[in-house]
């Protein structure tokens, strides 16, 4: 529920389990941010209030993520689950109405201070980008913007694979 639907209060349970309090579970958020070498700071364990962080620490931290995890990419792929009898679609439509071939996760957040946003992950002919977009203006834009981030990306790894590919010669 914490990866699919964003179900803030699961965060504070999940929160709560690991550290024994929401705020000393956020004292390891913010220590792994510095470990990691990210720009971000933490206020909570939902982002249901404003923190910062910059759009290149957010993909580093879903690429460490991933890494570490690799597993995380099974949940964050599935376009719903059901919990309680009641069935949570995926926020995330990369997966499904705004469905991008490759797409397999990953994570979006909405709040007033900083709009709609979406870190996605698309892999393709081996290669795996990693788009994020913040403050967008509304639910299509985030997933329209992601796309077109995306397509550049790959794009630009196409390129760069055609061109590796010429004996040293010619170029």
């Amino acid at each position: 529920l914490i990866l699919i639907p964003s179900a803030s209060a699961c965060c504070i349970v999940a929160a709560e389990n690991i550290s024994g309090s929401e705020a000393a579970f956020v004292q390891r958020m913010n220590e792994t941010a510095q470990r990691l070498g990210l720009t971000a700071s933490y206020e909570n364990c939902h982002g249901a209030l404003p923190h910062t962080i910059t759009a290149r620490s957010q993909a580093a931290l879903v690429r460490s993520c991933i890494q570490r995890f690799p597993q995380v990419l099974q949940y964050t792929s599935m376009t719903s689950v059901s919990y309680g009898g009641v069935t949570w679609s995926n926020t995330n439509k990369l997966l499904t109405s705004y469905y991008y071939e490759g797409c397999d996760g990953f994570k979006t957040g909405t709040i007033t201070e900083a709009g709609y946003c979406l870190c996605a992950t698309a892999v393709r002919d081996g290669h795996r980008i990693i788009s994020v977009v913040m403050h967008s203006s509304d639910n299509d834009r985030r997933h329209r913007d992601s796309q077109a981030l995306l397509d550049y990306g790959f794009a630009v790894l196409r390129e760069r694979d055609a061109a590796d590919s010429y004996p040293d010669s010619y170029r």
